[in-house]
C-alpha cells in the first residue's frame, strides 16, 4: 500500500503571533452603542429652566436674595438669609427694614420689636396686644402697626416746627453721633444746626450723609 502525506497541523503557513509591542493600547469601537439597561445619553437641564421655582442666586448678595424671596411671599427663606446679619452690629438699615417687613408679614412680635429697637422706632400691635401675644385672630399675633408720631424723628420734627430746636437737637444728636440715625433724622439735624450756625454739627451731619 502506498502512503499518503498528511498535512501538518503546525505548518509553516500559520500566521506569526503578533509582538506584544504591536498591540494597540486603546481600541476605538464603531457602530451602534452597546445595549445596556441605562440611557445612552444624559442631557443636563439649564438652571434657567427652573427659574419659576425660586430665586436665581447667581451674582446676588444675601440681601438681594432675601428681598426677592420676600417679594415671592417665601418669607421663611428670606428670613433665614438675612436675620442673623441684620440684627448684628454689622447690620445695615436696609437689612433691618427688610427684616422688619418680613417679620410683620409673619406676625412675629419678638422679631418686630428686635428690628424696631435697631431702627430706633416704636411699634405697637393692633388692639394693644403685646409683642408675641395671641390676637383675636386664629392666625396668630395681632398685626403690628407703626405709629410715626411716636418715632424720634417725628417728635424732633414737631419740636423743630414749634421752634424748639434745642429739644429737637437733644433727641437727634446722640443718635447721629452713634451712627444709629436714619438719613431723615440726620437731614433734620443738619437743618437745625445750619440754622444755629454750628459748624461742627454741620460737618458731622454731612459726614454721616456722605456729603
Amino acid at each position: 500500500m502506498g502512503l499518503f502525506a498528511l498535512p501538518s497541523t503546525c505548518g509553516s503557513s500559520d500566521p506569526t503571533p503578533p509582538s506584544p509591542s504591536d498591540v494597540p493600547g486603546t481600541v476605538t469601537l464603531t457602530g451602534p452603542p452597546l445595549n445596556s439597561a441605562g440611557p445612552q445619553l444624559v442631557v443636563a437641564q439649564p438652571v434657567s429652566a427652573f427659574s419659576d421655582a425660586g430665586v436665581d442666586p447667581s451674582d446676588k448678595t444675601p440681601f438681594q436674595q432675601a428681598k426677592d424671596y420676600h417679594d415671592l411671599g417665601q418669607n421663611w427663606v428670606a428670613r433665614l438669609l438675612i436675620e442673623k446679619h441684620a440684627l448684628s452690629d454689622a447690620g445695615t438699615k436696609e437689612e433691618q427694614e427688610l427684616l422688619l417687613d418680613i417679620c410683620k408679614a409673619q406676625r412675629d412680635g419678638v422679631c418686630v420689636q428686635s428690628c424696631a429697637a435697631r431702627l430706633g422706632r416704636k411699634i405697637v400691635f393692633d388692639a394693644g396686644a403685646p409683642p408675641g401675644a395671641p390676637g383675636t385672630s386664629s392666625n396668630g399675633p395681632a398685626a403690628a402697626t407703626e405709629h410715626p408720631s411716636e418715632t424720634p424723628f417725628s417728635k424732633a420734627r414737631d419740636m423743630h416746627l414749634k421752634k424748639r430746636d434745642k429739644e429737637a437737637r437733644a433727641i437727634l444728636e446722640p443718635r447721629v453721633i452713634d451712627g444709629n440715625a436714619p438719613a431723615e433724622e440726620t437731614k433734620l439735624l443738619l437743618e437745625i444746626c445750619t440754622s444755629q450756625k454750628d459748624k461742627m454739627c454741620i460737618a458731622l451731619c454731612k459726614k454721616q450723609l456722605g456729603q
